[in-house]
């Protein structure tokens, strides 16, 4: 896994001193983010081709505010050089690695990625698994505080608006405290669907709390992490349609009830 990754920083350089060559040599700590930001676009479509099939895909922001907003919310990988790296590596040029599909105009959606060709001969050649893959063990910002640009604008069920950065208290930490134990409790649930259920990313439960209007007074409601929580996207049985929940999930091996 780590010669892959090594190989797409390689293609990476090689395409950018070709097409748009750096007016002077990247510092100690960029490079580091580079290779940090590579490592993790390639290993998260690596996971998702696994666990998912081929043309599953990861779905990001690249706003500019969610690349470069405050430090607190970005994990180590996630920077504006994020941009880039989609950009080179999904030309044809470098095999391409990476799928870049940009979000359908007028759409609510985010744009997406899928392992190219090239990334999923290499996972098929190596014989890769998701025993070659770790999770970053750095931990996410679970508690967000906003400033809504208007009380009703929403994006993606979330209020949208700039991510601020804030002074932690005895509050905030005990808040912090309590989605560590929630996502903990979530984490070590034994999840699964049934034969013939939807396919979701049964990964997706991680939560954070999110607040509005510049203050701690505001919102508080929790919402995926980085994206919809897997349950969002199972039908809850209306209108005559199938109760996938209670249909295909399994929770410890036990089917689902609802009051």
């Amino acid at each position: 896994m780590r010669a892959i990754i090594d190989q797409a920083i390689d293609h990476f350089v090689q395409y950018e001193q070709s097409h748009a060559p750096l007016r002077r040599a990247r510092s100690e700590a960029e490079t580091e983010k580079l290779h940090l930001c590579v490592e993790a676009l390639i290993t998260d479509l690596v996971h998702r081709a696994l666990t998912m099939g081929i043309t599953a895909r990861v779905h990001i922001s690249l706003d500019d505010h969610d690349l470069g907003g405050p430090r607190r919310y970005r994990q180590r990988a996630v920077g504006k050089i994020t941009k880039k790296v989609i950009e080179y590596l999904s030309q044809a040029e470098t095999g391409p690695w990476i799928n870049f599909f940009r979000p359908r105009e007028g759409a609510r959606e985010r744009s997406s990625l899928s392992a190219a060709p090239k990334l999923l001969a290499l996972i098929d050649s190596a014989g890769i698994t998701t025993n070659d893959l770790g999770v970053d063990q750095e931990p996410p910002e679970v508690i967000a505080l906003k400033r809504c640009k208007k009380e009703d604008a929403l994006w993606y069920g979330r209020p949208k608006g700039t991510l601020l950065d804030f002074e932690d208290t005895s509050e905030t930490r005990r808040m912090r405290e309590e989605m560590e134990i929630i996502n903990a409790y979530l984490g070590d649930l034994d999840l699964r669907m049934e034969p013939g259920g939807p396919t979701v990313d049964l990964s997706a439960r991680r939560l954070r709390r999110i607040f509005t209007k510049g203050s701690f007074r505001f919102g508080g409601r929790l919402w995926g992490l980085h994206a919809y929580p897997f349950w969002y996207g199972l039908k809850g049985g209306h209108n005559g349609e199938v109760n996938e929940r209670q249909a295909y999930l399994l929770i410890n091996e036990e089917p689902v009830e609802e009051v």
